[in-house]
């Protein structure tokens, strides 16, 4: 979730779902309540329609924050990212060491999060 759009959208689902949501942030949510798995499973296909993913496991979630703070260094910050090392970065917000940080990235993914810095980058310059 890049713009206050996409937020005001994944808000508005989870309220629609009967959440009573406390913050959206980019690529998080929080709500008063656990959601059961049919609430899952409903907010995860709404969610989808949207353009959005709902993310469950450890993998998909670390993968996910990931993605989410690459989205906000090169989105808010732009040549900035050129200033942060980001590989002590991410390791430093995850609290991993950054090779099982990019093995996990990778395999969840399909690529490397180099190449996905480079494909974002080029996405938001068309």
């Amino acid at each position: 979730m890049v713009c206050p759009r996409c937020i005001e959208t994944v808000a508005r689902i989870f309220k629609e779902n009967g959440f009573e949501v406390e913050s959206v942030k980019l690529g998080e949510v929080t709500v008063t309540q656990h959601p059961d798995a049919t609430q899952i499973e409903k907010l995860s296909e709404q969610l989808h329609k949207g353009g959005f993913e709902l993310l469950t496991d450890r993998k998909s979630k670390i993968a996910g924050q990931i993605k989410s703070e690459i989205i906000r260094l090169v989105h808010h910050s732009g040549e900035q990212l050129l200033q942060v090392n980001l590989s002590e970065h991410l390791s430093s917000l995850i609290g991993a060491d950054y090779s099982a940080i990019s093995t996990l990235f990778s395999s969840a993914e399909g690529i490397t999060i180099e190449n996905y810095v480079t494909l974002f980058k080029n996405y938001i310059r068309d």
